[in-house]
């Protein structure tokens, strides 16, 4: 199973000038349990039926999310361990 890690900004409240970095790290089962429903469908939807496979939507996600291979505690592995 390969993880995937992303960062996005948090803003705590709207007080704080600053904000803090959350990093989400999900299972590739992760990503295709939340986004195939969606992405398969917009894809049906935009005619691209021979593009719709678990890998290309896993890709899509990672893609979207600038996300990085990672371990499942997201610490970040530079090289596609396959």
């Amino acid at each position: 199973m390969r993880y995937w890690t992303f960062c996005e900004p948090y803003y705590p409240s709207q007080d704080n000038d600053g904000y803090e970095d959350m990093e989400y790290t999900y299972s590739e089962g992760d990503i295709l349990e939340e986004y195939w429903d969606w992405w398969s469908s917009e894809m049906v939807r935009l005619g691209r039926h021979s593009l719709i496979s678990s890998q290309n939507c896993i890709d899509d996600w990672v893609v979207t999310h600038w996300a990085c291979l990672s371990n499942a505690d997201g610490s970040t592995i530079l090289a596609d361990p396959k």
